[in-house]
């Protein structure tokens, strides 16, 4: 371990020291049912798939650390030690663990897995409180990941700021095992320091005592002899003779002309790869035929010898293809086509299926490039309204085209916890706006610079307005389509019946620290904007859910109190109507009407397949989900509304919200 140090007077420097930017792996390796395989440039998707199992799999859990050597296998749970000067106090900072309390997101497309965690461990003993602090997994390519978590922390006093950084070179998904060289820097005052070495994490794993004890040797018992009192003369003991033992020499590492020329001699491949169903609809009927064409071009310098085909996923479908096809040699520069046919057993049952394909060659089935598919697998006719029940929004989809522009603007609101201790926390209402900024990005065409989130403490209601009255109007002309979504509790006043939105540090019994809704909406129709779209993930009855009652207060019988005239340019989508209830759906880890709003955008509330999902569209969509889902597995009551309701709205239902058409 290289460890850095420094006093508090000399922060600035210290962590110019202990600076992690050049941190760095020999490559990296991705472990599945105990086989373990190199990464190359063409496994990035596996590898980021692979990587937000892994966390998925951590999460609510601790990663607990252990330092090794660089490049082990081994995990041991000792935790890593960095030096740190406490004030007076010098000495070392063990890591113990990292809590990861929610994984947020995987874009595919910009590579990268978004978390939420906080450090865990002790100095002098007395344990380090951190707060939780955003975390990123960045997959920029193949052969190389980077993990940054950031932490407020504090121990006996004042709060410093850490970070954690690592290059990663070995993801064991089964094992729940990450490994990575890491740089850990950071301080405050009167705190500072910072190392660096090579750690292991595991999910679960045992830690190692805080101060390990060894058991003391035992001697063979002799019996007594008196001694005299007189000093006696120690006596040359004589070594024994230790017989020596071969060395095995170190491997050579190779020269960098060496490592230039296995590079070039590599093989260099691109796999393109189709599905082929009779429909031609991404859904395969029990008994039906279907295919695989797989096409491999091998651009590099040398021959890709013994390729092979690796089929893997749902069962059925690799039971109707096969796991493996031979396709010998590939010589540079040539190209190679295969097609693989089957026929999907009769008695197979709806379900998401998943097919993925990778060409692997020798020596050590080196990966030449892999896709994988997401399809409808359908049985009885009857079930295929169930078939799509288990995608994943919190995979974002890839970029669309075809809807939105450079002048739309964005919005977003979550609210998980407030100042007000006794004001009950949201429980997903963060990660909820942290999903909608990512697919309005996505599939809705808004520029990503257009895209205001503000989550817990940054949504006070300062910060509220002003972005609403300051930031919006400078971005949005005639041209524009404005979107703004609100998670977290709403609440109707004691007295005049008004509905209100709960800023961070708002309190219901004091209408002052509220956002009045009359106020956004009217904030919004100032707007030069063409059209303004409003979701709302919150209910303003005071029941249970996402909505609060001031002290003396009645259920609000309606979620907006004015509906709004069909001659404007405003559209409202509510989670909830009347008195029910705004309900949080735990097996997705979000809001109900935003898992169902976020499925709709990303192309399921396409009824015409026209490419492109409009407010009547999702808004029926919405309804239909959030009502069956809401009977069926909440036991309860939950109708989205739409304001203006469907006969008022006219032309605003044909407001184009998303795309289906990728770029």
């Amino acid at each position: 371990m290289a460890r850095c140090t420094a006093l508090p007077l000399l922060l600035l420097a210290a962590l110019a020291a202990c600076s992690t930017k050049n941190l760095a792996s020999d490559g990296l390796q991705l472990c599945r049912q105990g086989s373990c395989r190199a990464m190359g440039e063409p496994g990035r998707e596996d590898l980021a798939r692979g990587l937000y199992q892994l966390f998925q799999a951590a999460s609510g859990k601790d990663l607990v650390l252990s330092e090794e050597k660089p490049g082990s296998a081994e995990f041991r749970g000792r935790g890593i030690r960095v030096f740190t000067q406490g004030g007076p106090f010098p000495a070392v900072y063990k890591g113990k663990a990292l809590h990861v309390t929610d994984v947020l997101y995987l874009d595919l497309g910009e590579g990268v897995i978004k978390f939420k965690a906080r450090m865990r461990g002790t100095f002098l003993f007395v344990p380090v409180l951190c707060a939780e602090g955003t975390g990123t997994v960045r997959i920029l390519s193949g052969r190389e990941a980077r993990l940054e978590l950031s932490n407020l922390c504090t121990w006996l006093g004042p709060t410093s700021y850490w970070k954690l950084e690592g290059a990663l070179d070995r993801v064991d998904v089964d094992g729940g095992v990450v490994g990575f060289a890491y740089g850990l820097h950071g301080g405050g005052v009167p705190v500072v320091g910072g190392g660096s070495g090579y750690l292991l994490a595991k999910i679960g794993a045992e830690e190692a005592p805080e101060t390990e004890k060894r058991p003391e040797p035992k001697a063979p018992k002799l019996p007594s002899v008196p001694v005299p009192s007189l000093p006696v003369p120690a006596l040359p003991v004589p070594p024994l003779p230790v017989p020596s033992l071969p060395t095995p020499p170190a491997p050579s590492a190779p020269t960098p002309v060496e490592a230039m020329e296995e590079l070039a001699s590599a093989p260099v491949a691109t796999l393109s790869a189709k599905l082929k169903e009779a429909g031609g609809d991404s859904v395969i009927d029990a008994g039906e035929a279907f295919g695989l064409t797989v096409e491999l071009n091998n651009a590099g310098l040398a021959a890709a010898k013994n390729v092979r085909l690796l089929l893997s996923g749902t069962p059925a479908l690799t039971a109707a293809l096969g796991a493996e096809r031979a396709l010998g040699d590939l010589p540079a520069g040539q190209a190679t086509a295969s097609e693989v046919k089957g026929v999907l057993a009769p008695t197979t049952p709806s379900q998401a299926g998943t097919l993925r394909v990778e060409a692997v060659s020798d020596p050590g089935g080196v990966l030449l490039g892999a896709k994988t598919f997401r399809v409808a697998l359908r049985g009885r006719l009857e079930e295929a309204a169930e078939v799509l029940s288990e995608l994943d929004v919190d995979e974002i989809p890839a970029a669309t085209k075809g809807v939105g522009g450079p002048d739309d603007a964005a919005l977003v609101v979550g609210i998980s916890r407030y100042r007000d201790k006794d004001i009950p926390g949201v429980r997903y209402a963060a990660r909820d706006a942290e999903l909608v900024a990512k697919y309005l990005t996505r599939v809705a065409g808004v520029p990503a610079e257009n895209v205001k989130v503000l989550t817990d403490e940054t949504a006070t209601k300062s910060d509220f307005e002003a972005y609403l009255t300051d930031w919006l109007p400078r971005r949005v002309n005639e041209r524009s389509r404005v979107f703004v979504y609100f998670a977290g509790h709403g609440s109707p006043a004691a007295t005049a019946g008004e509905a209100f939105l709960v800023p961070y540090e708002g309190q219901p019994d004091f209408p002052s620290k509220l956002l009045p809704l009359k106020s956004l909406m009217a904030s919004l129709e100032k707007l030069p904007a063409r059209e303004v779209v409003v979701a709302l993930d919150s209910c303003f009855s005071g029941a249970a859910g996402r909505g609060i009652l001031p002290s003396g207060a009645r259920p609000l019988v309606s979620t907006v109190e004015t509906p709004i005239p069909a001659d404007r340019k405003l559209v409202v989508l509510s989670a909830a109507s009347g008195s029910q209830v705004s309900s949080d759906y735990d097996k997705a880890r979000h809001g109900l009407f935003t898992y169902a709003l976020l499925r709709g955008l990303r192309g399921e509330a396409d009824s015409d397949s026209s490419g492109a999902v409009t407010v009547g569209e999702l808004y029926k969509y919405v309804r239909e989900q959030v009502g069956k889902r809401a009977s069926l597995e909440l036991n309860r009551d939950q109708t989205p509304t739409l304001n203006p309701s469907e006969p008022v709205a006219g032309e605003r239902l044909g407001i184009r919200l998303s795309s289906t058409r990728p770029k």
